[in-house]
């Protein structure tokens, strides 16, 4: 499955977590969750939805790490709070936990076994990055793009009579920000992709009709 090559797994909430005294926050699509190191002095538990997670640097440049899905846990524990501003911005609607540093560090000093389950979730989230920064450095343009494809197919995607139908929220901007290319870019690829006959897309659902080979084409890159 392709999440588990770059985008953080699909993780049940723990009972550590579901026993800690969060707040529910809800958030709509493109909602900044935190744009700066001093709003993410929490710890988030993302149960509904996809974040996408990066940084602008002291240029102003927007520098996207990755996304994450349900069952991350994010905030300034990650590389991202070490450089730049780090932000966590929405990518569908979301629905999140939010949990004072304080407490967190106070499951950490009374219960041992407890700690040990968040720092697993936090070393998912660390995994994540280290393999988008992977992609990023070994797979090409056109690469990257077939990888997210087949990501939201992971994600969203159903198969009937060998079509894989993707219903999915996703402009060529969203993409573009996600995989570090232009907007053009992506509409150029994708173009390239349907005329040679391996999906097809419009606003809102793309269908990929010959998802192997698309596979063995992404395996390629980071062998």
């Amino acid at each position: 499955m392709l999440s588990q090559d770059l985008y953080q797994d699909h993780i049940h909430i723990p009972e550590v977590i579901s026993a800690m005294q969060g707040k529910l926050q809800a958030f709509n699509k493109y909602d900044f969750i935190y744009l700066d190191s001093a709003s993410s002095q929490k710890i988030y538990y993302l149960q509904e939805g996809l974040l996408r997670l990066g940084t602008y640097t002291e240029t102003g440049k927007e520098v996207t790490f990755c996304l994450v899905q349900e069952g991350a846990v994010v905030g300034n524990f990650s590389l991202q709070a070490q450089q730049g501003r780090p932000f966590a911005q929405a990518y569908s609607e979301v629905k999140l936990i939010a949990y004072a540093e304080w407490e967190i560090k106070s499951l950490f000093q009374s219960d041992l076994s407890s700690s040990f389950e968040v720092f697993k979730l936090m070393g998912e989230h660390l995994r994540t990055m280290e393999e988008q920064f992977k992609m990023l450095a070994y797979c090409d343009v056109h690469e990257r793009i077939i990888r997210f494809v087949l990501y939201l197919a992971d994600l969203y995607g159903y198969r009937h009579q060998r079509v894989t139908f993707i219903p999915h929220h996703f402009t060529h901007e969203d993409i573009s920000r996600v995989i570090h290319t232009s907007r053009q870019t992506v509409t150029v690829s994708l173009r390239e992709l349907q005329r040679q006959g391996y999906l097809s897309y419009r606003r809102g659902e793309f269908r990929i009709y010959r998802y192997e080979e698309l596979m063995k084409l992404v395996n390629k890159c980071m062998n």
